[in-house]
């Protein structure tokens, strides 16, 4: 695999587990309108990533990976080891992926830094899970910090983003 396309696929299965990390950190996982909305328009845009892969990589897929179990990266780390053998489209298609799943992760661990303290504050006795401190703190908009105001709304637009 060229060099330039290497790195981001390898990172792209722990940058989506450490934006998964700092969803639960938030309570991210599903939860009130506003938390809800976020949570599915996630999904949609991860949903959208494995059919554009399947669609760009579903030939080198069944060739080589269709014997390995789907979940916790095994299909990227299989697609790893035949990097050589891949298309070109095939190629552009995962480092696509990478790119967004590092993006989710940056902007997730960022969320997290920046309304810690607004979470324990306005959020403390909020049951963690399901949305809930998300919610929260959308709720709270205007009473939290504006760094995390900021920052939760950068992971709305982010969900919305086409």
């Amino acid at each position: 695999m060229k060099t330039f396309l290497k790195a981001p696929l390898m990172a792209a299965t722990k940058t989506a587990a450490v934006a998964t990390m700092f969803c639960i950190a938030l309570g991210m996982a599903a939860g009130g309108a506003g938390a809800q909305d976020i949570e599915k328009a996630m999904q949609g845009r991860i949903a959208a990533g494995v059919a554009k892969m399947e669609g760009a990589c579903g030939k080198e897929l069944r060739k080589y990976c269709s014997q390995v179990t789907p979940g916790e990266g095994r299909i990227i780390f299989c697609m790893e080891a035949y990097e050589d053998k891949l298309s070109p489209k095939c190629l552009a298609t995962m480092y696509d992926a990478a790119q967004n799943a590092q993006a989710l992760a940056s902007i997730m661990k960022t969320a997290t830094a920046m309304c810690r303290d607004d979470a324990v504050k306005t959020c403390g006795k909020v049951r963690v899970g399901h949305g809930r401190v998300l919610q929260c703190l959308l709720d709270n908009k205007s009473t939290v910090s504006k760094s995390c105001a900021d920052a939760v709304q950068k992971v709305s637009d982010f969900a919305a983003a086409k």
